[in-house]
């Protein structure tokens, strides 16, 4: 019996070579949804921040405004649905 050295190199390559794809394969697959993951939350960061940039004093005129009203009159004030609109025009 003939020891046949090619045989068992080019098996143990092909094993070694298959594993190597399959671990950079998911590698490749975890790092890209971290990349995806992180540009849409720092898409989000943004888009909240230009919401309280272009918002924000109306806000905080308004919340100075009710701190003492009612549920019922906070729905009811004028200037909730003001600022509704502006969300709803800025979407």
């Amino acid at each position: 019996m003939t020891f046949r050295l090619v045989r068992y190199f080019t098996l143990t390559s092909l094993i070694f070579f298959i594993v190597a794809a399959v671990g950079l394969g998911s590698l490749q697959r975890k790092i890209a949804i971290e990349n995806m993951l992180s540009l849409e939350e720092a898409g989000n960061v943004n888009l909240t921040q230009i919401f309280s940039n272009s918002l924000w004093d109306q806000f905080d005129s308004f919340i100075k405004q009710t701190q003492t009203s009612s549920n019922d009159e906070i729905k009811n004030n004028p200037l909730q649905k003001h600022l509704y609109q502006e969300v709803q025009s800025m979407m």
